[in-house]
């Protein structure tokens, strides 16, 4: 017979590892590469990565993102864990890839009907997601409930830029 304290940390050691299995599943960056969109909505993913960096705190000398020269403090969707980049252009080419696929509706994590304030909560980890919203919001010219696929539609007509 198996003792009960055994079974205990057995039960809490699958409960961990369940847990952290969710939590990678919830990460804010996708794995995906997305294909150039059109001019307009090129623009829009620019305007939107730039403020992503500022929401992140990537323009803050010795923050964890300007270290890490990750502008959108993007985690591997496999380990869950921050990606370090060799430069800050290759931090923004992943920051434009994800905000790409988020205007483009193939984000596996982020979908068109969601709205700014939707994302803030998945894309900090519910860490301040009002704030990071606002940035995001104030820097597109909209408000934290526009969705994303609003925002694309905007970028079609030439109203964000």
């Amino acid at each position: 017979m198996i003792p009960t304290s055994v079974l205990a940390i057995g039960a809490v050691i699958g409960l961990l590892w369940l847990f952290s299995r969710a939590a990678a599943a919830q990460q804010q960056s996708d794995s995906a590469i997305a294909p150039p969109a059109d001019p307009s909505t090129e623009s829009a993913v620019l305007v939107m990565a730039a403020a992503i960096a500022q929401a992140e705190g990537f323009n803050v000398p010795n923050t964890q993102p300007a270290r890490l020269h990750n502008p959108g403090d993007l985690t591997d969707p496999d380990t869950g864990q921050l990606r370090t980049f060799s430069n800050d252009a290759d931090g923004y080419a992943a920051l434009y890839n994800q905000v790409r696929l988020m205007l483009t509706g193939q984000s596996r994590i982020y979908t068109l009907d969601m709205s700014l304030a939707q994302v803030a909560v998945i894309y900090t980890g519910n860490d301040n997601p009002a704030g990071w919203a606002r940035t995001v919001a104030n820097a597109l010219g909209v408000s934290t409930s526009t969705t994303l696929g609003q925002i694309a539609a905007a970028a079609q007509m030439g109203a964000i830029s």
